[in-house]
């Protein structure tokens, strides 16, 4: 539905911190997989969908944008270099 197409970015980016450099400071604080198990099989299941699998955002790339974003004092612009 459209609607998951809206919302499931969202979603993703608290599931991703899972494996992330945030893990502790926020996944595990927030105790998401606990709490939030039917928004985590769902972010799951849509990254697995074949017809998504290919266009979600990679772990890797999801990281290298926190790591650039964690530059403290300075306001980073928006950028898609994370992606190269």
């Amino acid at each position: 539905m459209w609607l998951d197409m809206h919302v499931f970015p969202w979603c993703e980016r608290f599931i991703l911190w899972e494996n992330s450099p945030w893990k502790e400071e926020r996944f595990e604080a927030l105790d998401i997989k606990n709490l939030l198990p039917q928004m985590y099989a769902y972010v799951h299941r849509f990254r697995a969908h074949p017809m998504f699998k290919d266009e979600v955002i990679t772990q890797d790339a999801y990281n290298k944008s926190i790591a650039r974003s964690k530059v403290e004092g300075k306001k980073m612009p928006l950028s898609v270099a994370y992606l190269n």
